[in-house]
């Protein structure tokens, strides 16, 4: 009676539509089902995520909450990574992939996650009321199946439905890491214990040993199993600093072969410090996209600049994903370029003339794309310095415990820049600029350092960060000084 009273029944009828994950899709299992819903449903979930109480989380999360950036969870892994390899310390990193993880969740896993958040009666018999009424169409192409009940999983398009998941998966992790924090499980350094990074159904776990992370993927495979989720042990990844290419991980007795890199959050992770792979991976997505967009990208009626701006938005964004992680040598930062005025170019419509060899060709494309990309704001060096020093901005006024514990991890690197303070000069007052991969070492020689031994308070640059619009006004002056 409750049930009917606080949700009419048409609204919660969910039509899933079956969209191909890849082309050329020819069984089920290569479907995603998103969930179409009526307005009044979507405005009911948002109205819902209005009564949820402040939400606190254990586990490092990095989709879907508030002041979270996709970013986090890759900067974190990789922070390790160079960490690991600047002291020699080993790293164990493995990916676990769920089984159709909105899907399958129970329905009383999700009333758990929110009594464990402190949600309040009236909270939790609305969402009751919600899941008890659910049914499910699906539909492919011009056909409908009939309406089911939804008796477990959550709808994909409902508005509430990503935070819910990542509630489900902080009910799983935390008694874990409580657990796996006492015995020492999971990899330290100084202050810094990392175990998991998660972005909703993407999870990473981490130790410094090869025995340990297996008995930590074993219970994380039982933790999920309660709540409905099956890990499809095949699927899941692994790789490790120092290499181990002949080390197999025995995963639920599924023998998992060590990779050079993983892929997480749409980025491609490798833990031997340079990021070429993860370039070269998001090039090829933005040739992808380029060639979705390219009836409009190239239609003549529209004006060059108006095609450029759709460049941006479109291409550009996909090429730069997660850019402000990489750890890109000069050459590789010209070939990002390089890239970008080619297409800039292609955009534009710049052909081959017939009096043109090859090489005036190359030349004259080079130089229209540097061109008109000066004009919207610069290249793609120029874009991801941007994204970065945003980054490092929301890195050093973070909340997050992890994020500002990884930030303030000394690292030799910053030991060479303190000794340069003293050393390098004839004077021993001014230190030695110096060019350095790493863009919290270029920020300390741009910007300088406070004298301060203290590694858990803002230094320096992070001190200039806490201000919002100061550190907004100093971009042009450090994009000047580092894009080269």
């Amino acid at each position: 009676m409750l049930a009917s009273l606080l949700v009419p029944v048409s609204w919660t009828v969910v039509m899933a539509t079956l969209i191909p994950k890849v082309v050329g899709a020819s069984n089920l299992d290569k479907f995603r089902g998103i969930a179409c819903l009526t307005t009044a449903r979507k405005l009911l979930g948002y109205l819902w995520l209005q009564m949820l109480p402040p939400l606190r989380f254990e586990s490092f999360q990095t989709g879907f909450v508030p002041k979270g950036h996709a970013a986090d969870g890759v900067y974190v892994i990789k922070r390790a990574a160079e960490l690991s390899r600047e002291w020699s310390q080993k790293l164990y990193i493995v990916q676990v992939n769920l089984k159709k993880a909105f899907d399958r969740v129970k329905h009383s896993a999700v009333i758990k996650a929110l009594k464990l958040q402190g949600c309040s009666l009236q909270c939790l018999a609305v969402l009751c009321a919600i899941l008890s009424q659910s049914k499910m169409a699906v539909r492919l192409g011009h056909v409908t199946a009939p309406a089911v009940d939804m008796h477990r999983g959550l709808p994909q398009g409902a508005p509430e439905s990503p935070l819910i998941f990542v509630l489900v998966t902080e009910l799983v992790l935390r008694p874990l890491l409580l657990k796996w924090k006492l015995r020492g499980s999971g990899w330290t350094m100084d202050a810094l214990w990392l175990a998991a990074a998660c972005y909703a159904d993407d999870v990473v776990l981490m130790s410094s040993s090869l025995l340990d992370l297996e008995n930590m993927v074993r219970e994380v495979f039982d933790a999920f199993l309660e709540v409905g989720l099956d890990v499809s042990a095949s699927k899941c990844h692994w790789t490790s600093y120092p290499p181990l290419p002949d080390t197999q991980l025995n995963l639920a007795g599924i023998p998992l072969f060590w990779e050079p890199q993983i892929k997480f959050v749409g980025t491609v992770i490798s833990l031997g410090g340079n990021d070429g792979a993860a370039l070269e991976d998001r090039l090829a997505q933005a040739d992808k996209v380029f060639y979705r967009w390219a009836s409009f990208l190239q239609f003549k009626c529209v004006s060059v600049l108006q095609r450029l701006k759709l460049l941006c938005a479109t291409v550009f964004c996909s090429a730069l994903w997660l850019a402000e992680t990489w750890l890109l040598t000069r050459q590789q930062r010209e070939h990002l370029n390089s890239w970008g005025a080619r297409i800039a170019a292609r955009t534009g419509l710049v052909q081959r003339k017939a009096w043109e060899d090859m090489g005036q060709y190359w030349r004259r494309l080079h130089r229209f794309g540097h061109k008109r990309l000066r004009q919207l704001g610069g290249g793609l060096d120029v874009r991801r310095a941007t994204r970065l020093h945003s980054f490092a901005g929301h890195a050093a006024r973070s909340c997050e415990k992890l994020m500002h514990t990884a930030l303030r991890t000394r690292c030799i690197s910053w030991w060479r820049y303190r000794q340069a303070r003293y050393h390098s000069s004839h004077d021993g007052l001014h230190p030695k600029r110096f060019k350095c991969w790493r863009w919290e070492s270029q920020l300390t020689c741009y910007y300088g350092e406070v004298e301060s031994e203290d590694t858990a308070v803002n230094v320096g640059w992070m001190l200039q960060a806490q201000s919002r619009d100061g550190w907004k006004h100093s971009l042009k002056a450090f994009i000047n000084e580092i894009v080269v």
